[in-house]
């Protein structure tokens, strides 16, 4: 994707490997794209996960949490820590 990226007009993309349903990593992310970039102008969550089950009685606590930890933790975790940046 990144050297898609740098074939189209995006300038100077850049990939940050992280589980971002842990709030010290979306705080890194968040610090690693303003040390390089000095500021936030935009913020796109677009990390989901999704698992198939025929009954709620199927999904087991640990699914549950990988859910939850990337659809709505990791959601609020970037807004939280690149929202600062953004309002400078």
């Amino acid at each position: 994707m990144i050297n898609k990226a740098k074939v189209s007009d995006a300038k100077d993309p850049m990939a940050i490997p992280a589980d971002l349903g842990y709030e010290e990593n979306c705080k890194k992310v968040v610090d690693e794209v303003v040390n390089r970039y000095g500021r936030i102008d935009i913020l796109i969550n677009n990390a989901a996960e999704q698992y198939e089950a025929g009954s709620v009685e199927e999904i087991d606590e640990k699914r549950l949490d990988r859910v939850f930890r990337t659809n709505i933790f990791a959601y609020f975790f970037m807004a939280r820590h690149a929202l600062k940046h953004m309002k400078e």
